[in-house]
C-alpha cells in the first residue's frame, strides 16, 4: 500500500470512531450545558415517572403498615401522645425563632 493511502486509512479510522461517538458526545455536551432549572424540571419528571411506575408495579401496603404515617391514620393514643409532647415554652421558642428568621429575611433582602 502506498504511503499516501496508508495515511488516509489511518487518518480515516479515528474519524470513523469519532463519528460513531458523536451522538454520545452530543448528548453529554447537551447534558453538561443544560440550564440548572431545565435539568431540575426534567429530573422532577423522571422522578415522578419512577415513583408512579414503582407504585403501579408493587402491591398496596396493608392498613397496619401505614398506621400512624399520616394525620388521617393516627390512632387516638398517638394523638394524645402528640398533644402531650409540647408545652407553652416550646410554642414561645417556636414563635421567637420564626420572628428572628422573618427579621433576617426582611432585613437582608436587596
Amino acid at each position: 500500500m502506498p504511503v499516501g493511502l496508508k495515511g488516509l486509512v489511518v487518518a480515516g479510522l479515528p474519524a470513523a470512531l469519532m463519528s460513531s461517538l458523536a451522538s454520545v458526545s452530543n448528548f453529554l455536551y447537551t447534558f453538561r450545558s443544560m440550564n440548572f432549572l431545565t435539568f431540575a424540571a426534567w429530573f422532577f419528571l423522571f422522578s415522578v415517572t419512577v415513583c408512579v411506575v414503582a407504585s403501579l408495579l408493587t402491591p398496596a401496603p396493608s392498613a397496619a403498615q401505614v398506621q400512624g404515617l399520616t394525620l388521617a391514620t393516627l390512632a387516638e393514643q398517638q394523638k394524645a401522645d402528640n398533644r402531650g409532647s409540647y408545652n407553652v415554652g416550646d410554642i414561645v421558642v417556636l414563635l421567637a425563632v420564626i420572628a428572628i428568621v422573618a427579621y433576617v429575611m426582611i432585613s437582608f433582602t436587596g
